[in-house]
C-alpha cells in the first residue's frame, strides 16, 4: 500500500543495505491509489553507535625476544579480541598502527612512550590500550590492560676446561678462561657480551681471583652472573677448570 525510502544526501539505501551511524531521511509514499497521505511524509532518523567490547586474554607469558621485526608486538596485539554486533561479530584489527584503517588499533606504551611494531620490547610492564576506529561503534568496559614481558633464558657454556700454568700476573690466563665462556641469548641478540651483559668470576674456595692475580696450578670455579635485565639463567652457572703444570 505504501513504500518507504531511506536516504542520506543524494544516496538512497535499498532494504539490504547496512546503515552506518548518522542521520537519514525516511520518506513515505502512497502506492495504493485509494489513499492519499496527509500530514508529514518525511522524517529524520538517527542511527547511533553500537557497543563493542574489548577482551585481552594472553594464552601464555610474553617472553623477551629482542627482535625488531614486530613479532612480539603482533603476538601481544593478537591476544586482543574486539566484538561488535551479532551481524559483524569479531572486528578487525588495524594491521598498520599509523594508518588506522582497521576497526580498531592497539597501542602499547610504557611511561608515556609509545612502541611501534619495529621497536624492541624489553623486559618490564607495559600498558596496552585499544582504540576504536570504526565510527559505528563505541567501547563499553575496559580498553586498557597491563602487559608483562618476562626475561628470556640465556645459555652459558665453557668451551675449554683445562689450561696450562703461565705464571703471568698480567691477567692473560684469567682473560683466556673468561673469553672461553660463551653466553647466548635469543636469536635476535645472539652471543652476549662479557662484562656488558654478564660477568665472569674465578674462585678457589672462598677466594676470588682478580684479573691481575696469578692463577697457580689447581682447580678453580668459574661462576657466570647475568647483568642484562632482559635475561636470566635457568640455574646457577658454575664450571670447574683445571690449571696444570707447564711442560
Amino acid at each position: 500500500d505504501y513504500a518507504v525510502t531511506i536516504s542520506q544526501g543524494d544516496t538512497t539505501y535499498p532494504s539490504t543495505s547496512k546503515l552506518a551511524v548518522g542521520e537519514y531521511t525516511v520518506k513515505v509514499e502512497m502506492v495504493n491509489g485509494n489513499y492519499k497521505l496527509v500530514g508529514y511524509t518525511e522524517f529524520t532518523v538517527a542511527v547511533e553507535q553500537a557497543d563493542a567490547t574489548a577482551v585481552f586474554e594472553p594464552v601464555a607469558d610474553y617472553v623477551y625476544t629482542g627482535d625488531s621485526n614486530g613479532d612480539l608486538w603482533k603476538e601481544i596485539a593478537a591476544d586482543v579480541v574486539v566484538t561488535g554486533t551479532a551481524a559483524d561479530g569479531i572486528l578487525a584489527i588495524d594491521e598498520d598502527p599509523e594508518a588506522a584503517d582497521g576497526d580498531y588499533s592497539v597501542v602499547i606504551s610504557q611511561n608515556g612512550t609509545i612502541f611501534k611494531p619495529e621497536d624492541v620490547l624489553e623486559v618490564g610492564e607495559y600498558t596496552l590500550a585499544v582504540v576504536m576506529n570504526n565510527n559505528n561503534y563505541q567501547f563499553v568496559g575496559d580498553t586498557e590492560f597491563d602487559v608483562v614481558i618476562i626475561k628470556a633464558v640465556a645459555d652459558a657454556v665453557l668451551e675449554t676446561t683445562e689450561y696450562v700454568y703461565t705464571g703471568d700476573p698480567t691477567g692473560k690466563l684469567w682473560s683466556e678462561i673468561a673469553s672461553n665462556v660463551v653466553v647466548t641469548g635469543t636469536a635476535s641478540d645472539g652471543q652476549l657480551v662479557l662484562d656488558e651483559d654478564y660477568t665472569v668470576t674465578i674462585l678457589q674456595g672462598s677466594k676470588t681471583f682478580a684479573l691481575e692475580d696469578k692463577l697457580e696450578v689447581g682447580d678453580y670455579t668459574v661462576a657466570v652472573t647475568m647483568n642484562n635485565p632482559n635475561y636470566r639463567f635457568a640455574d646457577v652457572v658454575e664450571f670447574t677448570v683445571t690449571v696444570t703444570d707447564a711442560a
